[in-house]
Protein backbone atom coordinates (compact mmCIF):
# COMPACT_ATOMS: atom_id res chain seq x y z
CA UNK A 1 0.00 0.00 0.00
CA UNK A 2 0.91 3.85 -0.52
CA UNK A 3 2.93 2.70 -3.51
CA UNK A 4 5.45 4.95 -5.03
CA UNK A 5 4.60 8.18 -3.60
CA UNK A 6 8.51 9.44 -3.76
CA UNK A 7 7.80 9.85 -7.29
CA UNK A 8 5.80 12.97 -6.42
CA UNK A 9 9.05 14.66 -5.78
CA UNK A 10 10.80 13.67 -8.90
CA UNK A 11 9.95 16.54 -10.99
CA UNK A 12 10.25 20.22 -8.86
CA UNK A 13 11.82 23.57 -9.10
CA UNK A 14 13.83 24.98 -6.22
CA UNK A 15 12.86 26.27 -3.60
CA UNK A 16 14.00 28.78 -0.83
CA UNK A 17 13.49 27.33 2.67
CA UNK A 18 11.79 29.69 5.43
CA UNK A 19 13.06 28.98 8.76
CA UNK A 20 11.10 30.13 11.90
CA UNK A 21 11.54 29.78 16.00
CA UNK A 22 8.33 28.35 17.92
CA UNK A 23 8.29 30.33 21.58
CA UNK A 24 11.29 27.85 22.85
CA UNK A 25 13.56 28.97 20.21
CA UNK A 26 13.28 25.48 18.55
CA UNK A 27 13.49 25.79 15.07
CA UNK A 28 10.88 24.72 12.02
CA UNK A 29 10.23 25.28 8.40
CA UNK A 30 7.69 27.20 7.66
CA UNK A 31 5.57 26.79 4.14
CA UNK A 32 3.32 30.46 4.13
CA UNK A 33 1.67 31.29 0.80
CA UNK A 34 -0.72 34.28 0.01
CA UNK A 35 -2.67 31.76 -2.28
CA UNK A 36 -6.14 31.65 -1.67
CA UNK A 37 -7.16 29.00 -3.96
CA UNK A 38 -5.69 25.40 -3.57
CA UNK A 39 -4.94 24.09 -6.94
CA UNK A 40 -2.21 23.57 -8.77
CA UNK A 41 -0.05 26.71 -8.86
CA UNK A 42 -0.04 25.88 -4.48
CA UNK A 43 0.34 22.31 -5.21
CA UNK A 44 3.75 22.92 -7.36
CA UNK A 45 5.06 25.41 -4.79
CA UNK A 46 4.16 22.49 -1.73
CA UNK A 47 5.95 20.04 -3.64
CA UNK A 48 9.42 22.67 -4.38
CA UNK A 49 9.46 23.31 -0.83
CA UNK A 50 9.14 19.27 0.24
CA UNK A 51 11.23 18.08 -1.97
CA UNK A 52 14.26 21.15 -0.48
CA UNK A 53 14.00 19.77 2.62
CA UNK A 54 13.89 16.14 1.90
CA UNK A 55 17.29 16.89 0.08
CA UNK A 56 18.94 18.62 3.08
CA UNK A 57 20.34 16.95 5.93
CA UNK A 58 17.96 15.64 8.37
CA UNK A 59 19.14 18.42 11.71
CA UNK A 60 15.46 20.09 11.58
CA UNK A 61 12.62 18.08 11.17
CA UNK A 62 9.40 20.33 12.38
CA UNK A 63 7.61 21.14 9.51
CA UNK A 64 4.40 24.00 9.73
CA UNK A 65 2.20 24.35 6.61
CA UNK A 66 0.35 27.88 7.02
CA UNK A 67 -2.51 28.22 5.17
CA UNK A 68 -5.12 30.99 6.27
CA UNK A 69 -8.57 30.83 4.74
CA UNK A 70 -8.07 28.81 1.81
CA UNK A 71 -10.84 27.80 -0.59
CA UNK A 72 -10.44 24.09 -2.14
CA UNK A 73 -10.37 24.04 -5.82
CA UNK A 74 -10.95 20.15 -6.16
CA UNK A 75 -10.85 16.93 -4.00
CA UNK A 76 -7.92 15.67 -6.04
CA UNK A 77 -5.77 19.03 -4.53
CA UNK A 78 -5.97 18.23 -0.92
CA UNK A 79 -5.89 14.53 -1.41
CA UNK A 80 -2.31 14.73 -3.31
CA UNK A 81 -1.40 17.29 0.18
CA UNK A 82 -2.14 13.86 2.53
CA UNK A 83 0.33 12.32 -0.23
CA UNK A 84 2.59 14.83 0.36
CA UNK A 85 2.16 14.82 4.28
CA UNK A 86 2.56 11.03 4.79
CA UNK A 87 5.44 10.88 2.93
CA UNK A 88 7.23 13.13 5.07
CA UNK A 89 5.93 11.80 8.24
CA UNK A 90 7.40 8.18 6.77
CA UNK A 91 10.77 10.29 6.62
CA UNK A 92 10.78 10.87 10.13
CA UNK A 93 9.34 14.73 10.08
CA UNK A 94 7.12 16.08 12.38
CA UNK A 95 4.62 18.06 10.18
CA UNK A 96 1.67 20.47 11.74
CA UNK A 97 -1.15 22.12 9.38
CA UNK A 98 -3.10 25.44 9.69
CA UNK A 99 -5.72 25.59 7.39
CA UNK A 100 -8.90 27.19 7.17
CA UNK A 101 -11.33 26.13 4.75
CA UNK A 102 -14.05 27.76 2.44
CA UNK A 103 -17.13 25.01 2.62
CA UNK A 104 -18.62 24.40 -0.80
CA UNK A 105 -19.35 21.73 -2.42
CA UNK A 106 -16.07 20.10 -3.41
CA UNK A 107 -14.41 20.85 0.59
CA UNK A 108 -16.57 19.47 2.77
CA UNK A 109 -14.82 15.80 2.81
CA UNK A 110 -11.62 17.78 3.99
CA UNK A 111 -13.26 17.88 7.77
CA UNK A 112 -12.91 14.34 7.91
CA UNK A 113 -9.81 14.11 6.26
CA UNK A 114 -6.61 12.41 8.10
CA UNK A 115 -5.37 16.18 7.68
CA UNK A 116 -7.02 17.26 10.43
CA UNK A 117 -4.84 14.90 12.60
CA UNK A 118 -2.22 17.16 11.62
CA UNK A 119 -3.94 20.94 13.04
CA UNK A 120 -2.80 21.37 16.58
CA UNK A 121 -5.92 23.90 17.05
CA UNK A 122 -8.17 20.88 16.23
CA UNK A 123 -6.99 19.56 19.87
CA UNK A 124 -6.58 16.30 18.85
CA UNK A 125 -3.09 15.84 17.02
CA UNK A 126 -1.64 12.86 16.08
CA UNK A 127 1.09 11.42 13.86
CA UNK A 128 -0.68 8.20 14.60
CA UNK A 129 -3.91 7.92 13.53
CA UNK A 130 -2.93 10.44 10.37
CA UNK A 131 -1.14 7.36 9.33
CA UNK A 132 -3.76 4.85 10.38
CA UNK A 133 -6.19 6.66 8.87
CA UNK A 134 -4.26 7.69 5.49
CA UNK A 135 -4.13 3.82 4.93
CA UNK A 136 -7.77 3.23 5.42
CA UNK A 137 -11.17 4.68 6.88
CA UNK A 138 -14.34 3.48 6.13
CA UNK A 139 -17.62 5.56 8.04
CA UNK A 140 -21.01 6.10 6.95
CA UNK A 141 -19.64 9.04 4.50
CA UNK A 142 -16.18 8.30 4.21
CA UNK A 143 -14.72 5.36 2.35
CA UNK A 144 -11.01 5.42 1.76
CA UNK A 145 -8.93 2.57 1.14
CA UNK A 146 -6.06 0.91 -1.02
CA UNK A 147 -6.62 -1.09 -3.51
CA UNK A 148 -3.37 -3.53 -4.28
CA UNK A 149 -4.36 -5.98 -7.50
CA UNK A 150 -6.59 -6.91 -9.89
CA UNK A 151 -7.89 -9.57 -7.79
CA UNK A 152 -9.28 -6.91 -5.02
CA UNK A 153 -11.69 -5.18 -7.32
CA UNK A 154 -14.63 -7.47 -7.09
CA UNK A 155 -14.84 -7.17 -3.51
CA UNK A 156 -13.81 -3.28 -3.56
CA UNK A 157 -16.66 -2.81 -5.68
CA UNK A 158 -18.91 -4.76 -3.75
CA UNK A 159 -17.95 -2.70 -0.88
CA UNK A 160 -18.52 0.61 -2.53
CA UNK A 161 -22.04 -0.59 -3.50
CA UNK A 162 -22.83 -0.95 0.04
CA UNK A 163 -21.46 2.36 1.37
CA UNK A 164 -23.99 3.83 -1.72
CA UNK A 165 -26.29 2.59 -0.43
CA UNK A 166 -25.96 3.10 3.40
CA UNK A 167 -26.15 7.02 2.10
CA UNK A 168 -30.20 6.79 0.87
CA UNK A 169 -29.57 9.20 -1.54
CA UNK A 170 -30.17 7.60 -4.74
CA UNK A 171 -33.44 5.87 -5.43
CA UNK A 172 -33.00 4.70 -8.51
CA UNK A 173 -30.76 1.16 -8.85
CA UNK A 174 -29.47 1.99 -11.84
CA UNK A 175 -27.56 4.84 -11.26
CA UNK A 176 -26.24 3.26 -7.93
CA UNK A 177 -24.35 0.25 -9.67
CA UNK A 178 -23.43 2.72 -12.38
CA UNK A 179 -21.35 4.79 -9.79
CA UNK A 180 -20.04 1.55 -8.45
CA UNK A 181 -19.23 -0.17 -11.61
CA UNK A 182 -17.68 3.32 -12.96
CA UNK A 183 -15.49 3.53 -9.33
CA UNK A 184 -14.44 0.17 -10.03
CA UNK A 185 -13.88 -0.06 -13.90
CA UNK A 186 -11.57 3.77 -13.15
CA UNK A 187 -9.98 1.59 -10.32
CA UNK A 188 -9.47 -1.50 -12.05
CA UNK A 189 -7.88 1.08 -15.33
CA UNK A 190 -5.75 3.20 -12.86
CA UNK A 191 -4.15 -0.09 -11.78
CA UNK A 192 -3.62 -2.02 -15.08
CA UNK A 193 -2.20 1.23 -16.73
CA UNK A 194 0.01 2.22 -13.46
CA UNK A 195 0.83 -1.18 -12.70
CA UNK A 196 0.61 0.01 -8.78
CA UNK A 197 -1.58 0.24 -5.80
CA UNK A 198 -4.68 2.87 -6.21
CA UNK A 199 -5.61 4.99 -3.32
CA UNK A 200 -9.56 5.23 -3.58
CA UNK A 201 -11.51 8.29 -1.66
CA UNK A 202 -14.71 8.60 -1.40
CA UNK A 203 -17.13 11.70 0.23
CA UNK A 204 -20.67 12.35 0.90
CA UNK A 205 -21.92 15.52 2.02
CA UNK A 206 -25.32 17.07 1.95
CA UNK A 207 -27.50 20.23 2.55
CA UNK A 208 -26.44 22.38 -0.65
CA UNK A 209 -28.44 24.34 -2.24
CA UNK A 210 -28.40 25.65 -5.54
CA UNK A 211 -29.08 28.99 -5.96
CA UNK A 212 -31.79 29.05 -8.95
CA UNK A 213 -33.08 26.17 -7.32
CA UNK A 214 -33.67 27.24 -3.89
CA UNK A 215 -36.44 24.96 -2.77
CA UNK A 216 -34.25 21.54 -3.82
CA UNK A 217 -31.94 19.84 -2.12
CA UNK A 218 -28.37 18.42 -3.20
CA UNK A 219 -25.70 16.68 -1.79
CA UNK A 220 -22.49 16.26 -3.12
CA UNK A 221 -20.29 12.90 -4.24
CA UNK A 222 -16.45 13.37 -4.18
CA UNK A 223 -14.38 10.59 -5.67
CA UNK A 224 -10.40 10.39 -6.03
CA UNK A 225 -8.99 7.53 -7.33
CA UNK A 226 -5.09 7.96 -7.31
CA UNK A 227 -1.97 5.88 -8.11
CA UNK A 228 1.66 6.61 -8.61
CA UNK A 229 3.87 5.00 -10.93
CA UNK A 230 6.63 5.80 -13.34
CA UNK A 231 4.07 4.71 -16.21
CA UNK A 232 1.85 7.49 -17.51
CA UNK A 233 -1.37 6.87 -18.55
CA UNK A 234 -1.70 6.13 -22.07
CA UNK A 235 1.71 5.06 -22.06
CA UNK A 236 1.04 1.32 -22.32
CA UNK A 237 -1.58 1.41 -25.02
CA UNK A 238 1.18 3.64 -27.17
CA UNK A 239 3.17 1.08 -26.98
CA UNK A 240 1.44 -1.52 -27.69
CA UNK A 241 -0.28 -0.22 -30.60
CA UNK A 242 2.50 1.40 -32.35
CA UNK A 243 4.99 -1.31 -31.20
CA UNK A 244 3.09 -4.58 -32.56
CA UNK A 245 2.95 -5.60 -36.28
CA UNK A 246 -0.39 -5.08 -37.10
CA UNK A 247 -1.67 -8.54 -37.57
CA UNK A 248 -0.69 -9.41 -33.92
CA UNK A 249 -3.34 -6.68 -32.70
CA UNK A 250 -7.18 -6.95 -33.26
CA UNK A 251 -9.08 -4.31 -35.52
CA UNK A 252 -10.11 -1.85 -32.85
CA UNK A 253 -6.17 -1.54 -31.94
CA UNK A 254 -5.22 -0.95 -35.78
CA UNK A 255 -8.05 1.74 -36.14
CA UNK A 256 -6.51 3.41 -33.15
CA UNK A 257 -3.02 3.67 -34.88
CA UNK A 258 -5.01 4.91 -37.93
CA UNK A 259 -6.43 7.52 -36.26
CA UNK A 260 -3.20 8.34 -34.12
CA UNK A 261 -1.63 8.77 -37.58
CA UNK A 262 -4.20 11.31 -38.84
CA UNK A 263 -3.82 13.21 -35.17
CA UNK A 264 -0.06 13.65 -35.58
CA UNK A 265 -1.14 16.54 -38.13
CA UNK A 266 -2.73 18.17 -35.06
CA UNK A 267 -0.25 17.74 -32.31
CA UNK A 268 1.20 20.96 -30.79
CA UNK A 269 2.04 22.72 -27.48
CA UNK A 270 -1.66 22.28 -26.31
CA UNK A 271 -3.13 19.32 -27.80
CA UNK A 272 -0.02 16.73 -27.61
CA UNK A 273 0.66 13.21 -28.38
CA UNK A 274 0.04 12.38 -24.41
CA UNK A 275 -3.45 13.93 -24.53
CA UNK A 276 -3.96 11.57 -27.91
CA UNK A 277 -2.88 8.73 -25.98
CA UNK A 278 -4.83 9.36 -22.70
CA UNK A 279 -8.02 9.88 -24.40
CA UNK A 280 -7.38 6.50 -26.36
CA UNK A 281 -6.83 4.35 -23.65
CA UNK A 282 -10.52 5.50 -22.21
CA UNK A 283 -12.12 4.08 -25.18
CA UNK A 284 -14.30 0.97 -25.18
CA UNK A 285 -12.55 -2.01 -25.82
CA UNK A 286 -8.72 -0.33 -25.83
CA UNK A 287 -6.62 -2.25 -22.60
CA UNK A 288 -3.06 -1.72 -22.03
CA UNK A 289 -2.83 -5.46 -20.77
CA UNK A 290 0.10 -7.16 -23.48
CA UNK A 291 -1.77 -10.23 -23.18
CA UNK A 292 -4.93 -8.42 -24.55
CA UNK A 293 -4.37 -7.96 -28.06
CA UNK A 294 -8.40 -8.60 -29.22
CA UNK A 295 -10.53 -6.15 -26.71
CA UNK A 296 -10.00 -4.28 -23.78
CA UNK A 297 -12.34 -2.70 -20.79
CA UNK A 298 -16.16 -1.76 -21.19
CA UNK A 299 -15.41 1.89 -21.89
CA UNK A 300 -14.90 3.52 -18.77
CA UNK A 301 -16.38 6.96 -20.37
CA UNK A 302 -19.76 5.33 -21.52
CA UNK A 303 -20.37 4.28 -17.56
CA UNK A 304 -18.96 7.89 -16.56
CA UNK A 305 -21.41 9.87 -19.15
CA UNK A 306 -24.38 8.26 -17.59
CA UNK A 307 -23.62 9.32 -13.74
CA UNK A 308 -22.86 12.69 -15.33
CA UNK A 309 -26.25 13.02 -17.49
CA UNK A 310 -28.15 11.76 -14.20
CA UNK A 311 -26.41 14.80 -11.64
CA UNK A 312 -26.82 18.54 -11.32
CA UNK A 313 -23.71 19.42 -11.42
CA UNK A 314 -20.25 18.00 -12.04
CA UNK A 315 -16.43 18.32 -12.16
CA UNK A 316 -14.59 15.44 -13.54
CA UNK A 317 -11.52 14.90 -14.99
CA UNK A 318 -8.12 12.50 -15.35
CA UNK A 319 -4.94 13.94 -14.68
CA UNK A 320 -1.61 12.62 -15.62
CA UNK A 321 1.98 13.49 -16.10
CA UNK A 322 1.62 17.23 -17.10
CA UNK A 323 -2.23 16.40 -18.70
CA UNK A 324 -5.32 17.00 -17.80
CA UNK A 325 -8.32 15.71 -19.54
CA UNK A 326 -11.52 16.76 -18.68
CA UNK A 327 -15.02 15.08 -18.69
CA UNK A 328 -17.39 17.51 -20.55
CA UNK A 329 -20.59 15.23 -20.44
CA UNK A 330 -21.89 17.59 -23.85
CA UNK A 331 -18.35 15.99 -25.40
CA UNK A 332 -18.92 12.08 -23.81
CA UNK A 333 -21.31 11.17 -26.84
CA UNK A 334 -19.91 8.60 -29.01
CA UNK A 335 -18.93 8.71 -33.10
CA UNK A 336 -20.47 6.22 -35.38
CA UNK A 337 -17.34 4.15 -34.77
CA UNK A 338 -18.37 3.81 -30.98
CA UNK A 339 -14.94 6.09 -29.93
CA UNK A 340 -15.81 9.18 -27.41
CA UNK A 341 -13.97 12.00 -29.42
CA UNK A 342 -14.32 14.39 -26.86
CA UNK A 343 -15.28 16.54 -29.83
CA UNK A 344 -18.10 17.86 -31.21
CA UNK A 345 -17.52 15.94 -34.31
CA UNK A 346 -15.75 12.04 -34.92
CA UNK A 347 -12.80 10.50 -33.28
CA UNK A 348 -11.26 9.94 -36.09
CA UNK A 349 -11.52 13.36 -38.08
CA UNK A 350 -11.47 16.09 -35.43
CA UNK A 351 -9.11 16.85 -32.09
CA UNK A 352 -11.06 17.39 -28.87
CA UNK A 353 -12.45 20.71 -28.13
CA UNK A 354 -9.94 23.14 -26.61
CA UNK A 355 -11.98 23.33 -23.11
CA UNK A 356 -11.08 19.66 -22.13
CA UNK A 357 -7.57 19.55 -22.11
CA UNK A 358 -5.12 21.38 -20.39
CA UNK A 359 -1.11 21.40 -19.35
CA UNK A 360 -0.95 21.64 -15.20
CA UNK A 361 2.00 23.13 -13.23
CA UNK A 362 2.16 20.10 -11.45
CA UNK A 363 3.71 16.46 -12.90
CA UNK A 364 1.60 13.76 -11.43
CA UNK A 365 3.59 10.52 -12.09
CA UNK A 366 0.94 7.98 -12.72
CA UNK A 367 -3.11 9.13 -12.51
CA UNK A 368 -5.51 10.51 -10.58
CA UNK A 369 -9.04 11.06 -11.06
CA UNK A 370 -11.37 13.55 -9.30
CA UNK A 371 -15.06 12.64 -9.58
CA UNK A 372 -17.46 14.87 -8.34
CA UNK A 373 -21.46 14.99 -8.37
CA UNK A 374 -24.35 16.95 -7.27
CA UNK A 375 -27.03 15.22 -6.91
CA UNK A 376 -30.75 15.95 -6.12
CA UNK A 377 -31.49 14.84 -2.18
CA UNK A 378 -35.21 13.09 -1.92
CA UNK A 379 -35.23 13.12 1.78
CA UNK A 380 -35.10 15.95 4.54
CA UNK A 381 -31.78 18.01 5.50
CA UNK A 382 -30.64 20.00 8.51
CA UNK A 383 -31.51 23.24 7.85
CA UNK A 384 -28.58 24.59 9.85
CA UNK A 385 -25.82 23.52 8.01
CA UNK A 386 -27.18 24.40 4.32
CA UNK A 387 -24.41 25.86 1.57
CA UNK A 388 -25.41 27.31 -1.39
CA UNK A 389 -23.52 26.79 -5.02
Amino acid sequence: MSQNIDLIFSDCSSYKLRLEKDNKGKKYYSFRTKIKNFNAELLSSIISFSTSIIQKPKLIRNIEFNFDSIELQDKLSYIYFECICFYLISQGFVVSVYLQVTRNVVSSGIYDSPIKYLNPPNGNYSLEKFLKEFQVKITRTHLRLWVTSNNDLSSFSSTVVNFLKNLFIIDDKKILFSISNTIGELVGNAIEHGKSDCLVDIDYSDSFIHVQKPDRNFSALNVVILNFSEIKMGDLVKNKIIQAHPRKIGERYQDIKRIYNIHEAFFNQEYTENIFWIIASLQHEISGREDTMISGGRGSTKLLKSIIDYSESNYCYIMSGHELVKFHHKLLNEDSQGYVSFSNSDFQSAKPEKEVYSKSKIYLPGVGYNLNFVLEKKDGEDERNKVNF
